[in-house]
């Protein structure tokens, strides 16, 4: 009612075309703006949408390439201690090698070193058979060099 008497002040009122004519208007200038509002916040969603999975991609990519580089690195410190634990066991092995080598290089320079002491210092033989062997020159005690005799040393020997 209020809608006639303010179109019967206009000088509108007795018809209901001028009314029908308003109430079209209007209803068709709502009805674009509301399915504008509506087709503008669905593409919003649809935007966020968009923007929401390049995002997640983004951190799907980065977290990737961070365990590639993890993976990476973690091969690399293994493969080194691993080098290292084979160095480590060689120089062993070798040190050991070495240590074996000059000890029976030693053992056999001193029993050398020994042969020949005993017969410096033993030049008679060996004690325990009573007999002689001459020495390091082959010699005995009554004829120092072989094949000669005391009497060829002259008196006093």
């Amino acid at each position: 009612m209020a809608t006639t008497n303010a179109l019967a002040a206009r000088g509108l009122g007795g018809s209901t075309g001028p009314l029908a004519m308003g109430i079209s208007n209007y209803n068709q200038g709502l009805a674009g703006t509301s399915f504008s509002g509506l087709v503008n916040a669905l593409q919003a969603y649809g935007n966020m949408g968009t923007s929401a999975a390049g995002s997640l991609a983004s951190a799907a990519g980065t977290a990737g390439g961070n365990v590639g580089n993890l993976t990476a690195n973690t091969n690399n410190t293994i493969g080194t201690t691993e080098s290292n634990l084979g160095s480590a066991q060689a120089s062993g092995i070798l040190g050991s090698a070495n240590a074996l080598s000059t000890g029976l290089t030693g053992a056999a320079g001193s029993s050398t070193n020994a042969l020949l002491l005993s017969k410096l210092l033993n030049p008679g033989g060996n004690e325990a058979t009573g007999g002689e062997s001459g020495g390091i020159y082959g010699g005995s005690s009554n004829a120092p060099l072989p094949g000669l005799t005391a009497s060829d040393y002259g008196s006093g020997f």
